[in-house]
């Protein structure tokens, strides 16, 4: 489980998102998360980020390694905020 668990991380670090943090004595992988923290879906958003630091947290605990370095992984987590339509009416008639 320990090695599938980090191919997910590592997996989620490629589709999310992946930073490296130049002074940082060991380099600092940032997963970005985007899931709703307000609304009606706050409670599965929580899920989701809940998951996410818990994945995070092992791999942390195990060293994990990116390129033979040990990394350091950390979670920045937003609420993209609720849709706005850029649409403002119908068709125009035109004469």
């Amino acid at each position: 489980m320990t090695s599938s668990l980090r191919l997910t991380g590592v997996s989620l670090a490629l589709f999310a998102g992946l930073g490296l943090s130049a002074h940082a004595a060991e380099p600092r992988v940032v997963l970005g998360v985007a899931v709703p923290l307000s609304g009606p879906l706050a409670a599965s958003g929580q899920d989701a980020v809940n998951g996410v630091q818990m994945a995070l947290n092992q791999l942390n605990a195990e060293h994990a390694r990116i390129g033979g370095k040990t990394v350091r992984w950390a979670m920045d987590a937003e609420d993209p905020g609720p849709a706005h339509s850029s649409h403002t009416g119908g068709a125009e008639a035109g004469g």
